[in-house]
């Protein structure tokens, strides 16, 4: 993990995290809301990346639960070329992502997700 970047905001903070995925590095925003508060993984949109839900990680945030959103590889501020992936690289930066939570000393965690990277989540 590269050093954080922290920014300050109203309901805990925002720390700029990276994390490795099969050959990439992964870009994440983890917003935590107090250290022994569950978290919940948010999975991002095709063709968007971690902004999509800035304003979702606030509110979760103000309502006492931890996130992380992370841009996919190939997506976002994430390393790999623009639109080449296929699904299981998604499930691996989703497992991937939840380790990463792991390792962080994370027990509760959920997974949000909308579409088809719900596919992801099951797997995971």
């Amino acid at each position: 993990m590269t050093s954080p970047s922290q920014m300050s905001s109203a309901a805990g903070s925002v720390e700029e995290v990276r994390f490795a995925s099969g050959p990439y590095r992964l870009f994440g925003k983890l917003r935590a809301a107090a250290r022994d508060a569950p978290t919940i993984l948010l999975l991002h949109g095709l063709g968007f990346h971690s902004f999509e839900y800035d304003s979702l990680a606030l509110r979760l945030a103000q309502g006492g639960w931890s996130s992380l959103a992370f841009d996919f590889r190939c997506h976002g501020r994430s390393e790999g070329p623009r639109g080449r992936w296929v699904l299981q690289d998604l499930v691996e930066d989703a497992v991937n992502a939840l380790a990463f939570l792991s390792r962080r000393g994370d027990s509760r965690i959920g997974v949000f997700g909308r579409k088809r990277e719900r596919i992801s989540a099951p797997i995971t």
